[in-house]
């Protein structure tokens, strides 16, 4: 859901299981979007404004009428109230009122029809679906139904800490059973400042915590913990003091503290996800959707009341000093981390936008929010609507660009936080710069074969893409033949949604690399944007925009990709309140759909700057894909000129996984990527987290036990052929030495089956390791005489290392899957075998750690696999080797009888050729040859395979 790694978080986190509140979500991780976007339009003076040529809509004329300009601002808006303008908003219709607001030079739209992204004509369709509006008076009623004084009552001040989790790596401290992150649950409305158990269900804090807090709000109505009256912090439970359990699970805002020094962070917990995100930042977007549906300023004045309160006490928050990320201080943001601090901030500027001409003509607002500021210290005066308004806008809309280190975020969110409130607060005025900032940003979302470089694949590479796609939809949506205009700006934007259909396998995996993902998890859907029907929203139809896309590029793979995320039927499509004639476009899509199929047709991609290569045969649901990450860091990405390159394989959330081979096989992943780190173990760089994101962690070469340094491979061969796919890559970069080459040779043996053949070269350091990864399950070796080994080291998680050092040439390793996750096909018995058919290696076993599942989760498991070794002895210079093995996936009797080396290398050379002869059960023979610097040969029964 936005990081740089070093940052101790699961980006985009999931909330605790919250009863009230707006999901945030992002692929695998859930995050804060806003519904809905709108921006208002700044126009000239009244004396330049008679003289704009705005085009009316066709057979309208354009009638101007202006009220006078004042000097005091705060009677801006009541001396224009009656100023009336009818122009034509580009591809919309109706009225728009002109209204000063902050300076008396200044004129907004304001009123119904008054935002960039919502014109008349959309606000009608908004309110003319009965739908929309009972769904959006339906969310927002729990607050519709407090009082004015409540709503102020529930912003809290800066003065207590917050904290992400209670406990990421904890326990409950009743049951004792594991909660975990995000485990607590909350009810905002039924449990107010009280999260519970899952296991056992007791309620912590057991303190009244609520008498607590109101006995201590100072003449500024701000938690002043020296006021507070600390009788109040007992056991409800237990009253009595000569009670053991008197002080038991009580928590005065700094957490509940056993004997043993654990620490349970109940009520910073509460604030975070509770207090602020269910009920204060929710409230805010939920009535400002509401008003927009039904114009009933019942909704936008509740919203004024905690936005006008939120802005008093803004300014004052700031993470980096209040707020805990696994149990250490954060390191930037407002209320909440700096990720959400950014997400939460376009809600927020959303909201105001939606609610703002209502505001500055409230009467009964101004006259509660007044009354509130002669009973308290407040920092601003709230006399008129302009005032109120000023407030917020100052308070958080500007404080935040004044302060933008605070929301500094994954690219690109901040920089369409920017574009939203710098829109909101200068309209249209601001477009030459919003252009600016919107083509600068899609210049970088794009910069590596369509994506920002930032690694996670299905998750944080799908920020830019998601976000931008939001965004680009507001204007679309609003200003007919934007998005053509961008395309043609920007046609790198193509590949940017078409990364994530080229890099989709089967439609149900997408490569674990860098965070993202879990190594027991399948990706049904398409990851870069979400394609869902949902409940009724405001937000712009991600149906509609790729539509769009289709339109402006003409790439049906679009079409095919919302056909398919719709359920592989067009009912209802686009799921667009906005759209003019979903009959007829449901048409369109039938008839691209029996022209070219229902799903895309793919083959094998080799995404080289971004260094990902997919090999594909024609069945890549039940048949061998393998794929190749051949790079470690990510210099290349949008985070280059902040990361430090001596770290080795970390930043912009990747991983030191350079030259790793995965391997799905009949919808199982065989050689997985471990994924996402196991952050609940006590964060980002605890020991198991560490772990996932090493080089020993994946199916690479190792030197001299260190992660593999940043850099990239370079393609040397390539090969999508019918028969036979590969790929051959020289990274030399990633150990600094002189040779660092993988070839992987697939070829087919029937139609959903293959073998591989895998050729790691290495020249450089003194030691090289290959660690080899399978499934989860058993792991029989034949040819190898097996006695106890010494551990690797280096600080990985393996163990119990078994070796032989003098191997039979065609060995065998051989997994035989434990399918716990129930991916198999039913009936299937998947087996993966390796023959190694290197020589001069010592080779072994051992058991590496892993988290079953996903990082939410804490079972742990050890995986068997193999690994081989070769060392200089000393004084001999700069080691060279040359590992030759073979990889067959299969359902039932394998495919390869026999497999021999027949060229005479002893493996001390990392240029020697790898020549072998493959004996087929269906009785053909083949042969297949690869030599250094990426030549390859294939033959079956003497006939050439790579014509």
């Amino acid at each position: 859901m936005l990081c740089s790694s070093s940052t101790p978080h699961p980006s985009y986190p999931v909330w605790p299981r919250a009863k009230d509140r707006d999901d945030h979500c992002c692929t695998c991780y859930r995050w804060l979007t806003p519904s809905s976007s709108s921006m208002a339009a700044t126009i000239p003076s009244p004396e330049r404004y008679s003289s704009m040529n705005l085009p009316p809509r066709p057979g309208q004329s354009v009638s101007r009428q202006h009220g006078t300009e004042v000097d005091d601002a705060s009677s801006c808006s009541r001396n224009l109230r009656t100023a009336a303008t009818r122009v034509a908003w580009p591809g919309s219709q109706g009225y728009f009122r002109a209204r000063t607001h902050s300076s008396p030079a200044q004129l907004l739209f304001y009123g119904v029809c008054c935002t960039m992204f919502h014109p008349p004509d959309l606000l009608e369709r908004f309110r003319d679906d009965d739908t929309l509006r009972q769904h959006a008076v339906q969310r927002a009623k729990s607050w519709r139904a407090l009082s004015l004084d409540e709503l102020w009552d529930l912003v809290f001040g800066h003065t207590l800490p917050r904290s992400w989790m209670v406990w990421s790596d904890g326990t409950c401290p009743c049951c004792g059973g594991r909660v975990n992150m995000y485990d607590w649950d909350i009810d905002v409305w039924a449990k107010p400042w009280k999260l519970t158990c899952p296991h056992c269900a007791e309620l912590f804090p057991k303190n009244n915590f609520s008498a607590f807090y109101h006995s201590g709000l100072d003449a500024s109505g701000v938690f002043d913990p020296a006021q507070a009256d600390r009788s109040l912090l007992l056991n409800e439970e237990h009253p009595d003091p000569g009670d053991p359990l008197h002080r038991f699970g009580v928590d005065d805002g700094h957490g509940f503290v056993n004997d043993n020094g654990d620490r349970w962070r109940f009520i910073a917990t509460w604030l975070v996800y509770g207090q602020w995100k269910g009920l204060v930042w929710t409230g805010i977007n939920r009535l400002a959707e509401a008003f927009v549906v039904t114009g009933d300023r019942q909704y936008s004045r509740r919203a004024g009341i905690l936005l006008d309160r939120l802005s008093d006490l803004y300014p004052n928050f700031d993470y980096t000093e209040q707020g805990y990320v696994y149990e250490k201080l954060g390191n930037r943001g407002y209320l909440s981390n700096w990720h959400d601090a950014c997400a939460e901030v376009l809600t927020l500027t959303t909201a105001y936008d939606r609610v703002r001409d209502a505001l500055l003509d409230d009467d009964e607002l101004v006259a509660h929010l007044s009354h509130r500021a002669e009973q308290f210290s407040l920092p601003t005066a709230k006399d008129t609507g302009t005032q109120i308004c000023a407030n917020i806008e100052t308070r958080i809309l500007q404080d935040t660009l004044d302060h933008i280190d605070k929301i500094q975020s994954n690219f690109p969110t901040t920089e369409m936080a920017i574009v939203l409130i710098e829109a909101v607060l200068h309209g249209t005025e601001g477009m030459a710069r919003i252009h600016e900032l919107l083509d600068d940003a899609i210049s970088r979302a794009t910069a590596v074969d369509g994506l920002s470089g930032e690694k996670g694949l299905s998750g944080y590479a799908c920020i830019a893409p998601r976000t931008l796609a939001h965004y680009l939809a507001l204007f679309a949506r609003a200003i007919p033949g934007f998005l053509d205009q961008i395309l043609a700006r920007h046609p790198s934007l193509h590949a940017l949604y078409r990364f994530h259909i080229d890099t989709w396998i089967g439609n149900r995996f997408y490569p674990n690399v860098g965070d993202c993902g879990s190594w027991t998890k399948i990706s049904p859907a398409y990851a870069a944007v979400p394609l869902t029907a949902g409940g009724p929203t405001l937000a712009p139809s991600m149906f509609t925009f790729f539509w769009q896309l289709y339109e402006a590029t003409g790439d049906v793979a679009f079409v095919q990709l919302l056909h398919h995320a719709n359920g592989g039927n067009t009912d209802g499509l686009p799921h667009d309140v906005c759209h003019d004639d979903p009959e007829s476009l449901q048409r369109r899509i039938d008839e691209v759909i029996t022209t070219h199929g229902p799903l895309p047709g793919m083959r094998s991609v080799n995404k080289e700057n971004w260094h990902l290569a997919i090999l594909r045969g024609a069945d890549e649901k039940r048949g061998l894909v393998a794929w190749l990450d051949y790079d470690s860091g990510a210099m290349n990405s949008v985070y280059a000129y902040r990361l430090d390159p001596s770290v080795r394989g970390r930043g912009a959330h990747s991983h030191a996984d350079g030259m790793h081979l995965g391997l799905y096989y009949r919808g199982v992943d065989l050689i997985p990527d471990l994924g996402y780190p196991p952050v609940n173990f006590g964060g980002w760089s605890s020991p198991q987290a560490e772990w996932y994101k090493m080089s020993a962690a994946h199916n690479t070469v190792v030197v001299d036990g260190l992660d593999l340094a940043n850099a990239g491979g370079q393609t040397l061969w390539w090969q999508d052929g019918d028969h036979v796919r590969g790929i051959s890559v020289s990274a030399s970069g990633l150990i600094e030495g002189e040779i660092f080459e993988r070839t992987l040779v697939l070829v087919d043996t029937g139609a959903a089956d293959a073998y591989i053949v895998d050729v790691f070269r290495v020249q450089g350091g003194a030691d090289h390791t290959r660690f080899l990864l399978g499934p989860f399950g058993p792991l029989q070796t034949t040819g190898l005489e097996l006695t106890a080994t010494p551990d690797y080291g280096h600080d990985t998680l393996m163990r119990n290392f078994h070796g032989d050092t003098t191997p039979t040439e065609g060995w065998v390793a051989e997994w035989t899957l434990d399918d716990r996750a129930g991916l198999a096909p039913a009936g299937s018995c998947l087996h993966l075998r390796y023959t190694d058919l290197s020589r001069g290696v010592e080779a072994g076993i051992c058991e590496s750690w892993a988290c079953y599942a996903t990082y939410t989760q804490k079972e742990e498991v050890w995986l068997q696999r193999p690994w081989l070794r070769r060392r200089a002895s000393s004084g001999s210079g700069a080691l060279a080797s040359t590992f030759a093995g073979l990889l067959e996936p299969r359902d039932g009797e394998p495919a390869v009888a026999s497999v021999r080396r027949v060229d005479d290398g002893d493996g001390s050379r990392a240029d020697e050729p790898i020549e072998l002869h493959i004996q087929l059960t269906s009785g053909s023979s083949d042969h297949v040859m690869v030599t250094a610097g990426g030549g390859v040969c294939v033959e079956r029964d003497g006939v050439d395979q790579l014509l």
